[in-house]
């Protein structure tokens, strides 16, 4: 599949700087014998392109550590390129006032099964008195004279969750 030019790449440098070029160095006999060996493997499969630029980086040869054939790798130093960019600039959280919200005594999480038993936070749990059960037959049969539109899945829920929420309310009204 060839490349499209759908999309050009484009650094954002400093404006009124004057594209750096490096020095072109020497290499040794093995690093120039590594290059004319697999460079043009590289450029084929389409890992390196050829490319006319007036910026350009120092390329150094690092070998791999490994077994007698030699294994380079190839290490540009895009130092001088570095300085001369714009750094992007995004706005990092800090983690300090996450960290202290977290951890704050206030913040707590109960489970669907402490809230089906009535418990409340701070609360001792006490067998119901007389007072609560009128309460809660009271709430039952308003609920059934007002919501007969409802079905009775729904209906079962809003009593179920009305039931807990008065639990909890005259509880920790004591």
């Amino acid at each position: 599949m060839p490349p499209t030019k759908l999309l050009i790449h484009r650094i954002p440098t400093l404006p009124n700087v004057v594209p750096k070029a490096a020095r072109l160095i020497r290499y040794t006999l093995e690093e120039e014998k590594w290059q004319l060996e697999n460079l043009p493997k590289m450029e084929a499969a389409g890992v390196i392109t050829r490319c006319i630029s007036p910026w350009s980086a120092k390329t150094k040869w690092v070998p791999k550590p490994g077994p007698p054939p030699i294994r380079l790798r190839m290490v540009h130093q895009y130092i001088p390129l570095n300085s001369v960019t714009v750094k992007m600039n995004y706005h990092m959280k800090r983690i300090e006032p996450i960290l202290n919200m977290v951890g704050q005594t206030k913040w707590k999480v109960f489970f669907k099964a402490d809230a089906a038993n009535g418990y409340c936070p701070g609360i001792m749990p006490r067998p119901c008195s007389i007072d609560d059960a009128n309460i809660l037959i009271s709430l039952r049969e308003s609920e059934a004279s007002t919501n007969k539109q409802n079905t009775p899945d729904s209906e079962e829920l809003d009593r179920r969750m009305k039931w807990k929420y008065v639990l909890c309310r005259r509880r920790s009204a004591r």
